[in-house]
């Protein structure tokens, strides 16, 4: 049966949530833990802020133990951080080795059950790279690709109020930026995009060469 376009989309949409939700335990334990890292950053920040302007006043009664509490502060937010960033880290990257893994082997189970005209038409070094570089792709998506997304989404809703409340002046300057580097991302992508297909398929040509070298080669 032919499958269009679509329904071959809404396929791989139905596959990437059902990926995600084998491992929705690990994703779940890698967003905690991604969000108290930003979370704690955030307050960092602000912490390093308030302690800046008391360096400002010294000579107050009682300034150098709000500065010497601020320190400690500082110091115990940046251990927490680190401390989380290591297990979003591992939560996410676990999942989406899980995850590829399970891919493969669909992959591989797919191919035994294709008939010999799929690998006669087919170029060896296509069906390789797919196995490959593909799912490496694949595996980065579900892994630095959500956890990425997630962080960005984070800052996005979370640090322009912040920034207006701080000064709106300064916050309407660098805004008026935003339409200029959207602009340069999207040209920078797509020459990226163009650049990784051209490297794929001539990726694919010299594995199908390979191949058909050590196959013709005597024993």
């Amino acid at each position: 049966r032919t499958v269009g376009l679509r329904d071959c989309a809404v396929m791989i949409f139905r596959q990437i949530l059902d990926s995600v939700r084998s491992q929705r335990r690990l994703y779940f334990l890698g967003f905690l833990s991604l969000l108290v890292t930003d979370v704690a950053g955030l307050y960092a920040t602000h912490v390093q802020t308030e302690t800046l302007g008391d360096l400002r006043l010294l000579g107050s009664p009682g300034q150098w133990s709000r500065i010497a509490a601020a320190g400690l502060s500082y110091m115990g937010l940046i251990l927490v951080m680190a401390a989380c960033r290591y297990w979003w880290r591992m939560f996410f990257l676990r999942a989406s080795h899980k995850i590829a893994r399970g891919l493969r082997r669909d992959l591989y189970g797919k191919l035994g059950r294709l008939p010999l005209s799929f690998f006669h038409r087919t170029p060896t070094g296509d069906i390789r790279s797919r196995a490959t570089n593909d799912m490496e792709a694949i595996r980065m998506m579900f892994g630095p690709g959500i956890f990425a997304g997630i962080d960005t989404l984070f800052y996005l809703l979370v640090v322009p109020p912040i920034l207006f409340l701080t000064n709106w002046k300064l916050s309407l300057i660098v805004f008026f930026t935003l339409p200029v580097l959207y602009a340069v991302v999207r040209f920078c992508q797509k020459r990226v995009d163009e650049r990784w297909t051209a490297v794929q398929n001539q990726l694919s040509v010299v594995s199908s060469k390979v191949q058909e070298n050590a196959s013709g080669m005597r024993v």
